[in-house]
């Protein structure tokens, strides 16, 4: 394993504004916004930009009852963390933003500004956290646990020059409205993203959109806790798994219609939907749907994520058809 993430580490290099190592993208000031990344060359849907480990890492739950720590306790560790972290981790660690306390830096703001949860940690990068939101990014970030990295793939075609942008916000099925609440609530920003500049019939279209596959994914996650509570009658069973099919087929086609074929959001689709034919007890469908998991999960995240890995093992070995 050592071995295995030191080939990874050694593929990049972060400079003093997150020079990008791999020349597909690097880090520079992006018109009014400050600091962002922005693609050197053309990059295909799925392909890996580059892997980064983190400058600094804590739990997200500190405590015995799995509670979030508050921010002073989370100032408190990060502190404490940042003090005993190398001159070079400290010094990309104060380089970086703080949304709370621009004039003057704080450990807490930068912190809260730039950190990520992944894999039960809040981590902050030199490079990855200087990527800009988007309600319709381009861009996945995927914490690969093996690796001690994170890696982001393009979810699209990216063109040369364009900007690379990632989400702040989980799930991105709120309105225009709702999802600027909550940006300048926790980042202390207005998105000015193409899905929130739309007017008239567009963003009131979007808006409709979104809001249509939120209450679509919430009825896959209903549908699996029935199916799981009282699983269906054997003559009704091919009724229940074509229902299925078809909320599969419904909620993916308005992804694509609202987010492009985003392989993030299909992955997820996907997953949701094994679950809910796991639940039914449909073999068929459970091997095919993880099949389509795992070959968007792979565009989405990599063939070494954790979900990748889960799916491979689920299906006997089977390798992703697509990378």
């Amino acid at each position: 394993r050592r071995s295995r993430r030191r080939a990874v580490l050694c593929g990049i290099a972060v400079g003093r504004h997150g020079d990008i190592a791999s020349g597909k993208c690097e880090v520079r000031e992006v018109g009014d916004v400050g600091l962002g990344m922005v693609a050197l060359e053309s990059i295909r849907a799925g392909e890996l930009l580059f892997s980064e480990a983190p400058i600094l890492s804590m739990p997200t739950s500190t405590k015995a009852e799995g509670d979030r720590p508050t921010l002073g306790e989370q100032a408190a560790l990060a502190s404490d963390l940042l003090s005993k972290s190398d001159a070079s981790a400290q010094a990309k660690f104060w380089e970086l933003s703080d949304s709370f306390w621009p004039q003057q830096k704080t450990v807490a703001g930068i912190f809260q500004t730039n950190g990520m949860e992944a894999g039960g940690r809040t981590r902050v990068f030199s490079a990855i956290s200087r990527l800009n939101h988007s309600c319709n990014p381009n861009v996945n970030r995927a914490w690969q646990e093996d690796e001690g990295v994170m890696a982001l793939r393009a979810t699209r075609d990216i063109e040369v020059e364009e900007e690379l942008c990632t989400s702040y916000i989980f799930p991105l099925y709120y309105s225009a409205a709702e999802r600027q609440t909550k940006l300048q609530s926790n980042w202390k920003f207005v998105c000015r993203c193409t899905a929130c500049t739309q007017s008239g019939d567009a963003g009131a279209q979007s808006d409709k959109a979104r809001k249509e596959l939120a209450v679509k994914v919430c009825k896959l996650g209903v549908f699996r806790e029935t199916m799981l509570t009282t699983p269906p009658d054997a003559a009704v069973l091919s009724t229940f798994e074509e229902n299925l099919w078809e909320m599969v087929a419904d909620t993916g086609e308005l992804l694509k219609v609202e987010f492009g074929p985003n392989p993030a959001l299909l992955a997820n689709l996907f997953f949701d939907a094994l679950q809910v034919a796991e639940a039914l007890g449909c073999e068929g469908s459970a091997t095919e749907l993880a099949q389509l998991a795992l070959d968007a999960s792979c565009r989405a995240e990599g063939p070494s994520s954790s979900r990748s890995a889960e799916l491979q093992r689920r299906l006997g070995g089977r390798a992703p058809e697509t990378c």
